[in-house]
């Protein structure tokens, strides 16, 4: 099947499918990373980073913890991500495959980018559902680590609107008082 054969409802609901029958691989590695994450220390702040393109949009987790801030005033080193120190690159390996192997089929019978370089269509909305199924993943784990009280998803020098969909949906209280100003329009 390519592209072009496809209508934007059957295209939508492909993709859908397709991310649906990894999400449970995604929310297990995501589980086992944030416990991991809390037996080596005591993080406040937990982030996916995720890479700006498709082949790259496999999560990294990268934490901070309060003994982790040269500064406790200073509030884009308590939640800017990129500042952050615990980056840890060797979760979501289950994930990580059954990711590739995804993306490898839907890289062969979709269109990846135009001529400009610039995303197709279809490539765009299995962008905007992955993005859509990690914060679905954060939603359904991350209430079982009350300790950790700032959560994101991260995508450096990006303006990709799962970042402040992920903050809106994810925090309350100090981290939504403080962090607010890296999220507004």
């Amino acid at each position: 099947m390519i592209a072009g054969e496809l209508t934007k409802e059957k295209t939508i609901e492909e993709i859908r499918e397709s991310l649906q029958q990894i999400q449970k691989i995604f929310e297990a590695d995501l589980r086992a990373a944030i416990t991991a994450c809390c037996d080596e220390s005591s993080p406040y702040g937990f982030a996916l980073m995720l890479g700006e393109d498709l082949e790259m949009a496999t999560p990294v987790v990268v934490t901070n913890s309060e003994a982790d801030l040269p500064d406790p005033d200073d509030n884009d080193a308590r939640y800017i991500p990129d500042e952050w120190k615990g980056w840890k690159y060797e979760y979501f390996c289950n994930f990580k495959r059954a990711y590739a192997e995804l993306f490898n089929t839907f890289s062969e019978t979709h269109q990846i980018t135009t001529e400009n370089y610039t995303y197709t269509t279809d490539a765009m909305i299995f962008m905007n559902t992955l993005y859509s199924m990690y914060l679905a993943g954060m939603k359904q784990v991350t209430p079982d680590y009350p300790d950790i009280w700032y959560w994101m998803i991260w995508i450096s020098d990006s303006d990709r609107t799962i970042m402040e969909e992920s903050f809106i949906a994810l925090n309350s209280g100090r981290a939504r008082q403080e962090a607010a100003v890296y999220f507004d329009d």
